[in-house]
């Protein structure tokens, strides 16, 4: 019995056939282009809508990942600010110059993670192809594409 083989599968091998057929790479990004071609005829407009679909939901999904890293940096600023005011009282009022242990270590642990939600929400909100793939998701489909065949 053989096997059948997916429609990703034989773009794969229809590109690596192109790329050792071809003597250049133009000529191996044309041959997969007009395969492409031929599928976009075959499965119709639908298919294109729904990968356009998918990178549309791909980004805003990414933006919505670095809005809710940034509110969680945000709350943990607003727990950050009384326990540093605590740090201070503690640090001017104990006679040894030192803040309790539950102080210091609570300072420092809840610095720590809104500075880590702060810059991660920064990897997610300042990340341009999140943002062109919301508004023009084609663009961002033919750069990941790209990126592909470069790398």
């Amino acid at each position: 019995m053989a096997e059948k083989t997916s429609t990703a599968e034989q773009a794969v091998q229809t590109l690596q056939g192109a790329i050792s057929a071809a003597p250049d790479f133009n000529g191996a990004i044309d041959k997969f282009a007009g395969y492409l071609t031929n599928l976009a005829d075959k499965y119709g407009p639908d298919m294109v809508d729904l990968i356009l679909a998918v990178v549309r939901f791909n980004s805003i999904f990414d933006i919505l990942f670095g809005f809710a890293f940034l509110a969680g940096a945000i709350i943990g600023f607003r727990f950050l600010r009384p326990l540093w005011a605590k740090w201070g009282e503690e640090v001017r009022t104990r006679s040894d110059d030192c803040p309790t242990f539950v102080t210091c270590i609570s300072t420092i642990i809840s610095a720590i993670v809104t500075m880590i939600c702060f810059f991660i929400s920064l990897g997610y909100l300042l990340t341009v192809w999140s943002w062109v793939g919301m508004f023009e998701p084609k663009v961002a489909l033919a750069a990941k594409v790209l990126s592909k065949f470069i790398n």
